[in-house]
């Protein structure tokens, strides 16, 4: 798609306003970074993060809709296991970018303000409740309008909207603990460049 040209990509957008897409793909694609860089070199980039252990079922789940396989299979696969990696996939954003063009926001943070986040017997729910006050996402949604260089347009954000997916395959505490330990030494990284940690990880 790229071959299509910058022209052909800004007519996906409405003019006369502030754009953007969204994808896990540009920060794991040095090829994707560096055209980014080169062709919009005032962009600016917000990164969402997750726990990495959860993002890693989150796509074991998903995956095994159309190719099954196991826990097992997976965490010997780069392709499961790399994408949690967030301390390798930021610093390649990071050295062709400006700290002041990536805002950096943790979902996880969000879902315990709010208090949102649900998980038993299988079954993963990530909402927010209209009836919830900490005001949670309102509080990021003013950094990222400071970040993009707007003023609060106001969105509103007290709404409930409720995702849940069942998850084919379970995953035991003994699993869950080794896919902590894989990430441990990486999430010690990205602490370390983020300025903070974030303990829900553990």
């Amino acid at each position: 798609m790229y071959q299509r040209g910058l022209d052909w990509y800004g007519s996906l957008f409405e003019p006369g306003f502030i754009c953007g897409e969204k994808t896990p793909e540009y920060m794991y694609d040095s090829k994707a970074l560096d055209r980014i860089r080169k062709d919009l070199p005032k962009v600016k980039l917000i990164v969402c993060l997750r726990d990495p252990a959860r993002r890693f079922i989150s796509q074991l789940n998903m995956r095994n809709k159309a190719n099954k396989i196991t826990f097992e299979e997976a965490i010997k696969n780069p392709e499961y296991v790399d994408r949690g990696m967030y301390y390798k996939q930021l610093k390649r954003v990071l050295d062709r970018f400006p700290k002041d063009r990536v805002h950096i926001i943790v979902l996880d943070e969000i879902f315990k303000e709010k208090g949102s986040l649900l998980e038993r017997d299988g079954v993963s729910s990530t909402g927010f409740k209209s009836e919830d006050n900490s005001n949670a996402t309102i509080k990021r949604m003013d950094e990222v309008f400071q970040f993009i260089g707007v003023s609060n347009v106001g969105l509103n954000l007290q709404y409930e909207m409720m995702f849940v997916n069942k998850y084919d395959i379970s995953i035991s505490e003994d699993q869950l603990k080794t896919l902590r330990g894989l990430y441990e030494k990486e999430n010690e990284r990205l602490f370390n460049l983020l300025g903070y940690r974030v303990d829900s990880w553990k």
